[in-house]
Order: C-alpha cells, then structure tokens, then sequence
C-alpha cells in the first residue's frame, strides 16, 4: 500500500546538479532519472540498496520528462536541447553497446498514448 510523506530511501549524488524528471518501472523494480546536465540513469531499487545498473549522456540540455512503457523494456527521455533519446532499462554497459535513439514515429507503437 502506497505511503506519502516518510521516505522510504534516498540516493545520494545520483546527479551532481540534481534530479530534473524520474520515472519508475511497473514493477517497481526500477527508477530512471535524469539531471540537469543531460544524463539518464537507471537503478536498481531495493529495500535496503540502490544501485546504479546504467547511466547515458546522449543530451545537452537539462531532462525534462522520462516515460517508462507497459513492458518495463524502454524508456524515452526528453529535454530542452529537443531531443528525444529512447533506451533500454535493462541497460547494465554503455550506449555503445544499445541503440539510444529513435524517431518519433516508432514512439506509438512502444508507448500507451493516454
């Protein structure tokens, strides 16, 4: 059952100019983040852990908003640099290794417009 107002736990320096948009995953396994300074990070949520399994630096401006979808397997994030950059949230390397974007048009297909 949801509670508000007692913190559950916190993740320290999870952006060094802090948190501008997070998300969490269906599962509530996961949270993707993003910073003022353009990165994405995802972790791993525990009761007692908080690990960081990835982290993506693919904008140049500040993140604005991150969507999760139905499937828990992608996340989109936006920014004021006007970019939308689509990732995997199983992500545990680096980008080099996962396709980091995508247009716009394969968004509806991955995405439960509402």
């Amino acid at each position: 059952m949801p509670q508000s107002g007692r913190l559950l736990y916190a993740i320290n320096d999870a952006h060094n100019h802090g948190v501008t948009a997070i998300a969490g995953t269906n599962d509530c396994q996961k949270i993707v983040s993003g910073g003022m300074e353009g990165e994405v990070r995802i972790w791993r949520i525990g009761r007692q852990t908080q690990i960081m399994e990835g982290s993506l630096k693919e904008h140049r401006g500040r993140v604005s908003d991150i969507k999760v979808n139905k499937q828990d397997t992608q996340a989109v994030s936006s920014s004021f640099d006007m970019y939308l950059v689509l990732m995997p949230v199983f992500l545990k390397t680096s980008a080099e290794d996962h396709p980091t974007k995508d247009s716009i048009s394969s968004l509806d297909s991955i995405f439960d417009p509402r």
